[in-house]
């Protein structure tokens, strides 16, 4: 296979209006590879006939914008979904009327040396990519989080930030009974609601991350209380959780099957070969660890709560593998999850069979 020239403009060389006779009005592509400061994309017909790779500063997106404009003609826009660097270009994109499309970091990365067989990445190149990805139907439409997503997003990010301060100041105070009252901690556990009580009482800085990470909880279950289509969904799994998914862009009623949205947590099976594994079938993980996580709680909760799910779990929990049985558990759950969002009633019965 022969070396690929990645030759690229500057917007400023874009002879817009022979472009746009090329095309013949035909719908485009605008592949994009976000940065910090240099932009790249490939814009290309639907066939990949006519192409040209351009480049530009951020303080260009206007003019560019007014380029793919002059071309006449429905313009598709496709970038990848990490960071938070094409966040402002992308709502200039779609103010402008253009469709916005989301490709995978991870497919494009795999992707490096199919096309050209050079194990290498560049901005050029993975603009290239990307506009092959969307040719061949592996990407999917941008869903914008709305005015309530994004003040949900705002509410998880002010309750982690609370959560890791108190997580940090928890180790401290791990740390400093075991100097000063080591005999509490074979009394109470370090998370004990009456060790914290106690501490209280005689002051303590975990008192002030719990009121503060109490008040960020609050309001994010008021976001969800707020949001009559969320209610099922906080029934089953708690109105922390439903509002984590939400901020986290993973709204079970944004995916078109219940599949699509267990691969979105990473909760799909794959197949894993290693020097410990051949050929077993293993979560993907390749979602967000912290929906898993919360996700992971309220199935536990669910084993607990449910006279269903819990007469299920302890005929199916071999003594030696229980996590097992809980992932399990927990892929049901997701599944569930996604008929609860479209208005259907939890039935346990309905996930499993005793």
């Amino acid at each position: 296979m022969k070396k690929h020239n990645y030759r690229t403009k500057n917007v400023n060389e874009i002879n817009w209006p022979e472009l746009r006779q090329q095309l013949g009005g035909g719908a485009v592509t605008f592949a994009v590879d976000v940065a910090k400061a240099q932009q790249y994309a490939l814009l290309t017909d639907a066939a990949q006939n006519v192409s040209a790779l351009v480049k530009w500063e951020l303080l260009e997106t206007t003019a560019l914008i007014q380029g793919l404009q002059q071309l006449g003609c429905p313009v598709t826009v496709v970038m990848e979904s990490t960071g938070t660097y094409g966040d402002a270009m992308r709502h200039q994109f779609r103010q402008a009327g253009f469709d916005i499309w989301q490709a995978s970091a991870k497919r494009v990365h795999d992707a490096k040396e199919i096309f050209d067989g050079v194990p290498s990445l560049h901005d050029a190149k993975a603009a290239c990519l990307i506009a092959k990805l969307h040719k061949e139907g592996l990407t999917k439409p941008w869903h914008e989080l709305d005015e309530a997503g994004r003040a949900l997003n705002a509410a998880r990010r002010e309750y982690d930030l609370h959560q890791s301060q108190y997580g940090r100041n928890q180790n401290r105070l791990e740390a400093y009974l075991g100097r000063h009252w080591p005999e509490v901690l074979a009394l109470f556990d370090l998370d004990s609601v009456t060790l914290e009580k106690l501490l209280v009482a005689y002051g303590s800085p975990q008192d002030i991350a719990a009121d503060a990470e109490q008040a960020a909880k609050q309001l994010l279950e008021a976001c969800v209380v707020a949001d009559e289509g969320l209610k099922e969904m906080a029934a089953l799994i708690g109105k922390l959780t439903a509002a984590i998914l939400i901020g986290l862009h993973l709204d079970p009623r944004n995916f078109s099957n219940a599949q699509g949205f267990l691969k979105a947590l990473g909760l799909n099976l794959t197949e894993k070969s290693s020097g410990q594994y051949h050929g077993q079938l293993k979560i993907s993980k390749r979602g967000s660890a912290v929906a898993r996580k919360y996700l992971y709680l309220a199935a536990l909760r669910l084993i607990q709560r449910d006279p269903v799910i819990g007469e299920w779990y302890r005929a199916k929990a071999d003594p030696k593998i229980k996590m097992k049985t809980v992932i399990a558990c927990l892929r049901k759950l997701a599944k569930a999850l996604w008929h609860v969002a479209r208005g259907e009633r939890f039935d346990a019965r309905k996930l499993v069979t005793i």
